[in-house]
């Protein structure tokens, strides 16, 4: 699924998909939920944008906690990342870094180890 031209708010940290087990806030990311559940794996990408993910992604990955703070609904899928930047030492390796503790923290598995230095993205 591609998130360009959707309109994807960051999280509002007012616990309510702790609490109701779905995200509350009516937005283009509601439909977005049944799929990565029925997803096999949830691999993310996305350029590089001053040594970071973009602000939609992140929004995205915020919101994302959703299925994972109350149900636990993306335990063991396997996630990962793709970063692609300008060059060598682009901020890929910072980006990647950025991403997976955000698989881990809805209960993902995030696949392969974090890229070791000078190993290039």
């Amino acid at each position: 699924m591609s998130l360009a031209g959707k309109a994807i708010h960051g999280c509002a940290g007012c616990g309510q998909c702790a609490k109701l087990g779905h995200c509350v806030i009516p937005d283009d990311m509601q439909p977005l939920y049944a799929r990565l559940v029925a997803a096999d794996a949830i691999i993310l990408g996305t350029p590089v944008y001053y040594g970071s993910a973009t602000a939609l992604l992140k929004a995205f990955m915020e919101r994302v906690q959703a299925l994972g703070s109350a149900e636990k609904k993306l335990r063991l899928k396997v996630g990962g990342a793709i970063a692609s930047g300008q060059g060598r030492n682009g901020g890929q390796e910072t980006t990647i870094l950025g991403i997976q503790p955000g698989c881990t923290s809805t209960t993902c598995c995030p696949w392969g180890p974090p890229p070791r230095r000078g190993s290039g993205a």
